[in-house]
């Protein structure tokens, strides 16, 4: 019966002090390209010395922005800043000094990935030109410290059966490439919690328990 309990009271007491923490993943230092302005965008600019002109607008079909007085300025192709600075070269050319701010409202072009589980921000995230794995998982602010990096999972929306396993563990320790994966419209990214970590999460809960068995040990010790 002594063995039993000490045997018991060991693997116990072992495995919860067996826990290593994964390392932190460093995809949060990472962004996706930036957004070229397409049809159908809506933007707000911000028009210092004219107000009148200030506002939200939507991009036309041909991806140009119409002011009064001024006509179509053409920002399709452009990235926010190049479209803040062509429309700013347009407007200077009727008022000086002028200023303007532009801010993209809504993205009429981006289509949509869904992450889920071990991130520190799950939900849906635009696909802004090209999104790789790394980068959504930085959109989604990292992983958490429960992650398992080597059994992400990817559902195509294109009727792919089977998932497409990702193990991002060869990309960080040996540059695989090949695991940072190009998002489509329509994916899903699910990051795991590791298997190990569940059990031992469960087995700190049992550490009260190895504390009563070994104070039991010794009790029955000092009785014979």
């Amino acid at each position: 019966m002594k063995h039993v309990f000490l045997l018991l009271a060991l693997l116990v007491l072992s495995a919860c002090t067996a826990t290593q923490p994964l390392p932190e993943s460093t995809s949060t230092q990472l962004k996706p390209p930036a957004y070229r302005l397409m049809a159908g965008d809506v933007i707000e600019i911000q028009i210092t010395q004219r107000q009148d002109l200030s506002g939200e607008y939507t991009l036309g079909p041909d991806g140009s922005l119409f002011l009064q007085e001024i006509g179509r300025i053409q920002v399709s192709g452009l990235e926010q800043e190049e479209a803040e600075a062509r429309i700013l070269v347009a407007l200077q050319e009727l008022y000086s000094p002028v200023s303007v701010s532009l801010r993209i409202k809504r993205f009429q072009g981006s289509e949509f990935v869904v992450i889920l589980g071990e991130v520190e921000q799950p939900g849906k995230y635009p696909i802004q030109n090209q999104l790789s794995l790394i980068q959504l998982i930085g959109e989604a602010s990292g992983f958490t410290r429960d992650a398992d990096l080597s059994r992400i999972k990817l559902v195509r929306e294109d009727g792919t059966i089977e998932p497409i396993r990702i193990n991002l563990k060869k990309l960080i320790s040996n540059g695989d490439l090949k695991q940072n994966l190009v998002l489509l419209k329509g994916d899903l990214v699910v990051v795991p919690r590791r298997p190990l970590r569940m059990g031992f999460s469960s087995l700190n809960e049992l550490l009260p328990l190895a504390q009563l068995l070994l104070l039991v040990l010794v009790t029955y010790n000092q009785t014979n």
